[in-house]
């Protein structure tokens, strides 16, 4: 799933025909040029580019002299020096590589022939499904070796096609329903997500992916999002559902097996700690299912020693690792007195969390809602470090850097606040009574 913008040279109609090709999948194709907008030359096109991340160039002759369109020459300039090469996907119509001037030489480019092999010009529609045609088969071939953190990355996109039903792909929708149970918590989605998973059916495979996905989203949702202890009816249930999904033999790619395995452990080891969170427990018992869980985050770290030597994913296994550390870091904290693994974990999450932070600012520079979110879960990380740091500079040191983050992140916060209490004042005075939540 991508935007992806259209360059064309001459001929509109074919563009808008792959345009509708491409919206029809689940991409969203933005067609260069219109109607300006801005008094500055230009600055509606890069407009355009900017909000996609492919791009389509139909190189077509707009003249007898094999002249290329000078906008278009402008855009292709425009989109080299802003997307990988990789992302680009030149369509020549009815020209050859030997055609183009020597500075765009080199780059992908793919012949296509306008003329049939009857002799007959072919229509715009004919020749858009080619094209269409050369560049799934290039963009899925190239999806398959990205990262699945992608997805994460894409969320938003990701999610309304899913509510559209605009994924037809089964294994595909199995890896979007998987990396959503990530991917929602960050975004607030879960309750939505929730919903929608009720609504997709398929083979008896995806259905299990399915089940275990809301069994993996209920345990936020009982909890209200990790606030409160979960009932020991919920408790039974979802541990039902992860124990069948462990038993279960899947026939995904190994990848996608051996990540369902360590989501189906991570829930196992919150399902035991949320449960444990009652107060009718005694000690044995409670000690007795804490080990439970840290047995399960074992789990957690020896199937991502598996999946790193299958796929290498940077984020996601850092996302994963800063999870594990977090949470076994907890435990000995609440449940295990053990203050060796306690700050030997800490320390762990804290690192973890500083290069996933570090590795999605420098992988995903634009979407500055993921990287706020990872920045301060790395300080929530550092602050509770912090308390067992016994060299005063050192934490010294620390507090000034969470310092500095929070007075940043509280200012939006009032920033945000002040324009609720106006809405809400507002609604007030058209007689809607919003209450004085804050």
């Amino acid at each position: 799933m991508a935007n992806v913008f259209i360059g064309w040279s001459g001929n509109q109609p074919l563009a808008l025909c792959l345009e509708k090709l491409i919206n029809s999948d689940e991409h969203e194709a933005i067609v260069g040029g219109g109607t300006p907008r801005d008094m500055y030359v230009g600055a509606q096109v890069i407009n355009q580019i900017n909000q996609c991340s492919y791009a389509i160039l139909l190189v077509e002759n707009i003249s007898d002299e094999g002249a290329i369109s000078n906008n278009l020459m402008f855009e292709w300039g425009y989109i080299m020096a802003k997307l990988p090469h990789t992302c680009i996907y030149t369509m020549l119509i009815d020209k050859e590589s030997r055609d183009l001037p020597s500075d765009l030489q080199g780059t992908w480019v793919s012949p296509i022939a306008r003329t049939a092999p009857d002799g007959t010009r072919k229509a715009d529609e004919v020749l858009a499904f080619e094209i269409y045609n050369k560049f799934k088969g290039e963009f899925d071939s190239a999806q398959s070796k990205s990262d699945l953190f992608d997805v994460i990355n894409g969320w938003k996109r990701v999610f309304s096609n899913l509510i559209e039903k605009r994924v037809n792909d089964e294994i595909k929708k199995i890896k979007y329903i998987l990396l959503g149970c990530y991917a929602a918590y960050y975004y607030t989605d879960n309750e939505d997500l929730r919903e929608v998973l009720d609504e997709i059916s398929g083979s008896p495979m995806l259905n299990d992916v399915v089940d275990f996905a809301k069994a993996y989203i209920d345990v936020f949702l009982y909890s209200d999002n990790m606030t409160r202890p979960i009932s020991r009816r919920q408790f039974r249930g979802l541990c039902e559902v992860y124990r069948d999904t462990l038993d279960r033999k899947r026939c995904l790619d190994k990848e996608l097996d051996l990540f369902m395995d360590i989501l189906c452990y991570n829930a196992f080891s919150l399902a035991y700690v949320f449960y444990l969170r009652n107060d009718d427990f005694d000690d044995e018992t409670r000690a007795d299912y804490a080990d439970i869980a840290l047995e399960y985050l074992a789990d957690i770290e020896n199937t991502l020693e598996k999946f790193e030597e299958v796929r290498q994913d940077e984020c996601l296994s850092l996302l994963i690792k800063s999870y594990l550390y977090n949470d076994r870091s907890h435990i000995y904290r609440d449940y295990v007195q053990n203050e060796d693994e306690l700050k030997s974990n800490l320390l762990k999450s804290v690192d973890s969390r500083r290069e996933l932070y570090r590795a999605f600012k420098r992988n995903y520079p634009s979407n500055r809602f993921l990287t706020t979110k990872f920045d301060q879960e790395y300080m929530v990380a550092l602050s509770d470090l912090c308390y067992y740091i016994e060299d005063k500079r050192e934490r010294r040191a620390y507090i000034e850097d969470i310092s500095d983050r929070f007075e940043d992140w509280e200012k939006e916060i009032s920033y945000s606040t002040s324009l609720l209490k106006r809405i809400r004042h507002n609604l007030k005075r058209i007689g809607v009574d919003m209450g004085d939540s804050f």
